[in-house]
């Protein structure tokens, strides 16, 4: 199948981009690494799919509009309590 042929195709029946679909899936599994796993956040950008740091960070913030690392001290703080 081709490329421009899928994208289309994905998004005339998923209703949303592969692109934003697939950052849809890939963040919540770099959440669950972000609060139990001591990695840093490039390393988890890796192991969850991004080709870099800063591709996974926009990604992050777009949808939990925070950054990777607020995020983890955030929710550190609040196991704390």
């Amino acid at each position: 199948m081709n490329p421009y042929y899928f994208s289309s195709f994905f998004k005339k029946n998923a209703g949303e981009n592969f692109k934003d679909y697939l950052s849809r899936v890939r963040v919540p599994h770099a959440v669950s690494l972000l609060v139990s796993k001591d990695m840093k956040a490039y390393e988890i950008a890796l192991k969850v799919g991004f080709n870099d740091a800063r591709g996974f960070s926009e990604n992050f913030q777009r949808i939990y509009h925070e950054t990777p690392a607020a995020y983890r001290k955030r929710v550190k703080k609040e196991e704390e309590i």
